[in-house]
């Protein structure tokens, strides 16, 4: 068990989350074939998620179905609104087959993006952690990644 997913109980008591459960309204499809996935991702602008005094800014998302942590996170910043983001996770099912979610929402990034001031970034840090409506949109992928699955 992740220490994220361990400590996501305590954190909750102070307001924050360290793991939450992926439906299935954010399912984008199968990674079937053996194209080595984290690659392709890299070469069409997908990175690891930021980190903040070592830390990554991510929670531990989990399978609706089997309860296990992702095994690949990635996110991909929107060149169009770069305060926003698409953040996917790839679950490794005992078929072989990777299953990829995905969710489009603002940044978790600790710093202050071009552009914008410091009430502006605190803001963004709050909808990131607190979500409502659609500022957390489920199923929301980008064209690179709608080529990937099946």
């Amino acid at each position: 068990m992740s220490w994220r997913k361990r400590f996501d109980p305590l954190a909750r008591r102070f307001g924050f989350y360290l793991s939450y459960e992926l439906s299935q309204d954010e399912y984008i499809g199968t990674v079937s074939h053996a194209q080595d996935v984290r690659d392709y991702l890299r070469n069409h602008g997908y990175e690891s998620s930021p980190r903040f005094l070592g830390v990554k800014l991510e929670s531990a998302k989990t399978h609706h179905r089997t309860g296990e942590t992702h095994w690949l996170s990635r996110r991909k910043v929107d060149p169009e609104s770069p305060r926003w983001q698409w953040h996917i996770h790839g679950f490794l099912m005992d078929t072989g087959e990777i299953e990829i979610y995905s969710h489009y929402e603002m940044r978790p990034d600790a710093t202050i993006l071009e552009g914008e001031s410091l009430s502006d970034a605190k803001q963004r840090l709050s909808t990131h952690y607190r979500p409502e409506g659609d500022e957390y949109l489920k199923g929301v992928a980008d064209d690179t990644l709608k080529e990937l699955v099946e």
